[in-house]
C-alpha cells in the first residue's frame, strides 16, 4: 500500500479478502490484540515483583549480619 496501492489492490494480489486483511492486522505474533495488551501489562508487573524480591533478599541479607554480629 506504500507504492499508492489501495487496499482492495492489495487484498487481490495476496489472493484475500478485506475481512481477512483486518482479521490478521488485529493479530499481532498470532494471538488477538487484548492477549498481547494482557501479556505486556503482565510482564510489567513481573518485573515490578522480580525488584521487590531482590529488594527484599538484600534486606533479609543485611538483617541475618547484624543478627549474627558481622555488621
Amino acid at each position: 500500500m506504500a507504492s499508492g496501492s489501495t487496499l482492495e489492490q492489495v487484498c487481490a494480489r495476496l489472493g484475500i479478502s478485506k475481512a481477512t486483511y483486518h482479521r490478521w492486522r488485529g493479530l499481532r505474533d498470532g494471538k488477538p490484540a487484548e492477549e498481547n495488551g494482557r501479556a505486556a501489562a503482565l510482564e510489567k508487573e513481573n518485573v515490578r515483583l522480580r525488584k521487590i524480591v531482590v529488594e527484599l533478599t538484600l534486606v533479609v541479607g543485611i538483617l541475618k549480619e547484624i543478627i549474627e554480629g558481622e555488621f
